[in-house]
């Protein structure tokens, strides 16, 4: 079961990414802008890569023990296949 923190830091990232979707919700809507088109569909853009990173962030924290075993092993495995590229280039 997932300790307290995580909880925690799962909750936190999903209020931001419903505060980043308002925005994108307000530009959209043409209730707000930054003043030019330019700048507003940058601004829009931007709040659609974070959501993504959010979502990723949140993945990670609700699952941040599977993913500790899983990037250790990964990790491991790079180790040892860098290991093996130097042996042959030497």
């Amino acid at each position: 079961m997932a300790d307290t923190t995580e909880i925690e830091k799962y909750a936190a990232i999903m209020k931001e990414i419903k505060l980043r979707t308002e925005v994108i919700n307000l530009f959209l809507s043409g209730e707000r802008d930054a003043h030019y088109v330019s700048t507003t569909v940058e601004t829009i853009g931007l709040q659609f890569r974070k959501l993504s990173e959010l979502i990723d962030f949140s993945s990670l924290a609700a699952n941040r023990k599977r993913y500790s075993t899983r990037i250790c092993r990964f990790c491991k495995a790079l180790a040892g296949g860098n290991t093996a590229r130097k042996s042959r280039t030497h």
